[in-house]
């Protein structure tokens, strides 16, 4: 009986340990994550993105708001949020109007 409550007792603490290093690793994932996203004005968009946006592929949808968004690797991208009648959508693009998947 001993051995059962031992052993029951061993896998609660490890169980414990794994489950704190895997909040751990989480966290330390999420804080690479971390980047600046600036709100601008629409005529501060890079030409190419507003090339981009005034093509076919987004007719009819308005410009609501836009960010430039930092990497980590001090890499920048746009997000713009665009409205078309209720619908909203926001599409992420490279500064040479390239959208990101």
């Amino acid at each position: 009986m001993k051995n059962i409550y031992l052993l029951t007792l061993l896998i609660f603490v490890s169980s414990g340990t794994l489950l704190a290093d895997q909040h751990y690793n989480r966290h330390d994932l999420t804080s690479h994550a971390l980047r600046e996203r600036v709100s601008i004005r629409i005529d501060e968009l890079p030409e190419a993105v507003k090339s981009t946006l005034n093509s076919s592929s987004f007719d009819g949808w308005k410009i609501e708001e836009a960010f430039r968004v930092t990497r980590d690797d001090q890499s920048k991208y746009y997000e713009v949020k665009l409205k078309k009648d209720e619908q909203q959508n926001i599409v992420r693009l490279e500064k040479d109007g390239q959208v990101i998947d």
